[in-house]
């Protein structure tokens, strides 16, 4: 049984290409990890499918019984409906991100339009705080006068 799951009917240079395509994006997302570069939760995600490639490519034999189990043909094409199921949870995932997230921008967008209405209200002289009133031209200060990203580096 164990000498089935190490060989396998992958051909040698394509193994090679696969091991060695699923140890880098195994590399990236570990480098991407440790530099805090992917956040926990996608982490996690990508880790376990660049690890299900490294298995899957290195055990040719448990590839084959994987192609077999789902009715592929071709054993190394089973890699990438290892790799596009990967894709197709991280899309899942995203979607339920943004639909979060478009849901409490227009929480805060409501509850900004509702503060600045009640501002209003109560100093009618300015519409909005930020917003001071200019020198006229012959007052200015030459700092007033620069750009923006000469005044405030950064």
């Amino acid at each position: 049984m164990f000498a089935e799951i190490l060989s396998g009917s992958i051909p040698p240079r394509i193994q090679l290409l696969a091991i060695l395509g699923s140890l880098l994006l195994l590399g990236v997302i570990i480098q991407l990890i440790r530099h805090e570069k992917l956040k926990e939760g996608y982490s996690i995600i990508w880790f376990l499918v660049g690890l299900a490639m490294v298995t899957f490519s290195t055990l040719a034999g448990l590839l084959d019984i994987f192609a077999r189990g789902v009715g592929i043909s071709y054993s190394p094409a089973a890699l990438f409906l290892i790799l596009t199921g990967g894709l197709i949870m991280l899309s899942i995932h995203f979607s339920v991100l943004v639909s979060k997230h478009d849901q409490r921008f227009r929480e805060l967008a409501q509850e900004v339009a509702l503060l600045r209405a009640e501002f209003e209200r109560k100093s009618p002289a300015r519409k909005y705080p930020h917003e001071r009133q200019l020198l006229p031209p012959e007052r200015t200060t030459q700092a007033e006068q620069q750009p923006l990203s000469v005044r405030y580096p950064g």
